[in-house]
């Protein structure tokens, strides 16, 4: 949601009209205010960005045949300010996260995340398009920084196999509860077999709390942060 309409087809920008009045019903005028001013301060100050991470799009039109692509979202790119204002206020041990963007599309956040001073990044992303996209942009940034590993896996995130190192996962609302689901499950019973804690980061600006979350009893909530509009709703595993 709230996307560049460049390049973007009638459709999806009905589809994104639809979803802001939604939004005004649910968080308020304010808040989607709020959010398309990020929007465009973000398109501002990378107007000149030498990555492909701001435009938008659409698995379904890419690869309408795949099993999961009914369940998926259109790329949105993660606004950096806000974003980086959230990892800030979480007090990492950078030296031993292990980030995963679960629908990591072009790889905004992974840039994010290792310009923030994460070491190890990992981007999930079914749409075979954007993680080629992704791994352009990541190939891009580690020729100036050798000290970091990205690595970006052309996966479904369901059947993703979460790796015990795997620690802060984040997921900017990239499906439905569908997969979402079955993702938060395998996060729980990977960290659980090998006694484990794990942070989960859940962005989904159009809401006021991701009541699904309620069905795990190994997650407890943390908070929620907004950042012009940008709200992150934190989770701890247990």
């Amino acid at each position: 949601m709230f996307l560049s309409l460049k390049k973007i087809k009638y459709s999806v920008i009905i589809k994104l009209a639809s979803d802001t009045l939604l939004a005004i019903k649910t968080v308020g005028l304010w808040s989607v205010g709020k959010l398309y001013i990020s929007t465009f301060i973000d398109r501002f100050l990378d107007s000149n960005n030498k990555y492909d991470v701001i435009d938008s799009l659409d698995p379904r039109e890419t690869i309408p045949n795949h099993p999961s692509v009914t369940h998926a979202t259109i790329y949105v790119p993660t606004r950096a300010r806000p974003f980086l204002k959230l990892l800030n206020s979480l007090d990492l041990n950078k030296s031993e996260t292990v980030f995963v963007d679960f629908g990591c599309g072009k790889g905004r956040a992974l840039l994010l995340a290792a310009d923030f001073g994460i070491k190890n990044i990992k981007g999930i992303e079914f749409c075979n398009k954007l993680s080629a996209i992704a791994v352009i942009n990541t190939k891009k940034y580690l020729n100036q920084s050798s000290a970091i590993k990205i690595e970006i896996i052309n996966t479904d995130m369901s059947v993703y196999e979460v790796d015990p190192s795997d620690n802060l996962f984040y997921f900017y609302n990239p499906c439905d509860e569908f997969i979402l689901k079955k993702v938060i499950k395998n996060i729980i019973h990977s960290l659980s077999l090998n006694s484990k804690m794990g942070t989960i980061i859940y962005q989904n600006n159009t809401i006021n709390y991701p009541i699904f979350f309620n069905e795990f009893s190994e997650l407890s909530y943390l908070f929620c942060r907004d950042f012009s509009g940008n709200k992150f709703f934190v989770f701890k595993i247990n």
